[in-house]
């Protein structure tokens, strides 16, 4: 075929006779369902329309759920809020420094553990890193304290080689010859011949 040739099409098979689009041929039906069945199963799977009426409806509805989910929320931290208060007031002044106190020493607890979680997280990387193990058993391996840490990424260490090894050694495996020659005796010609070159 040449570039000047035309291509012989039926340009006509495109055509849609009537003008209109031609409907899309319905798929047959594939689902092992009993035609006879009960026709709910069939309106549950057919998709199912929304006015906007519905959707407004839907939205309000979902809203409503809402705001008296955060309505209570509001309330329950008023109400405890309230109580909080009334224990102060009837305490005396003493008794709430000393209330306060014990709020920033638990504050400052807190954050002292938070830190010391992210040291010990740093750590436990750049120990990960030192023994050639990912970073993705971080996770696994974090303990109270550094120590303990050290202990689980050394039994980690040896658990992962020791699996990895096992893991090439079956790999490296190679099965026996099945059929064949096994004989490397004077019974082989090749090794006949080659015993006469070296003599």
């Amino acid at each position: 075929m040449t570039e000047n040739e035309p291509l012989k099409m039926d340009l006509q098979f495109f055509a849609d006779p009537t003008g209109e689009p031609a409907p899309e041929p319905a798929a047959p039906n594939t689902d092992p369902v009993d035609p006879n069945a009960n026709s709910d199963d069939n309106a549950e799977s057919e998709e199912k329309t929304f006015t906007r009426d519905d959707i407004g409806k839907m939205i309000a509805a979902e809203k409503a759920k809402w705001d008296k989910s955060v309505t209570q929320q509001i309330e329950d931290a008023k109400q405890t809020a309230l109580a909080e208060g009334e224990k102060r007031a009837k305490m005396s002044a003493k008794e709430r420094e000393d209330e306060a106190a014990k709020q920033r020493e638990a504050e400052l607890a807190q954050r002292e553990q938070e830190l010391n979680q992210r040291e010990l997280a740093t750590t436990a990387k750049d120990e990960l890193s030192k023994a050639g193990l990912p970073q993705s058993f971080l996770e696994m391996i974090l303990g109270a304290d550094a120590e303990t840490t050290s202990a689980n990424i050394t039994a980690l260490k040896k658990t992962y080689d020791e699996a990895v090894n096992a893991a090439v050694t079956e790999r490296l495996k190679t099965p026996l010859p099945k059929g064949g020659n096994t004989n490397t005796g004077a019974d082989d010609p090749f090794a006949a011949k080659m015993a006469q070159y070296n003599n």
